[in-house]
């Protein structure tokens, strides 16, 4: 989905590329919110539940790729951590706070 992939380019432009943090919390539900009401809107062919669970799965995939995509991004700049070592040393607690927030607004989005 277009909007999924909006806000994952989002997240990657300002942490990877920017290096700023804030915000993401924001993009996050506002990416999560988007998506649940697009679904919502076109009359996705999942009902009810399939549709907040296709959602909310939408915007864990976007959070997830831009903050691989940040990853990515720092290896040529000397980056030397894996994954999962990096996103914990960058970011924190601010990636699972982004895909707590994401999920919550693509399930009212969607509802």
């Amino acid at each position: 989905m277009i909007i999924a992939a909006l806000g994952a380019a989002t997240i990657v432009v300002l942490n990877g590329l920017l290096t700023v943090t804030t915000g993401l919390l924001a993009v996050a539900a506002v990416t999560g919110y988007l998506v649940g009401q697009v679904l919502r809107t076109v009359g996705s062919s999942t009902q009810g539940t399939g549709r907040v669970g296709l959602a909310v799965g939408l915007v864990v995939a976007a959070v997830l790729a831009g903050a691989l995509g940040t990853w990515l991004l720092s290896i040529p700049q000397g980056g030397v951590l894996g994954p999962v070592d990096y996103l914990g040393e960058a970011m924190g607690l601010l990636l699972p706070g982004q895909l707590l927030v994401g999920g919550v607004a693509a399930w009212l989005g969607s509802r």
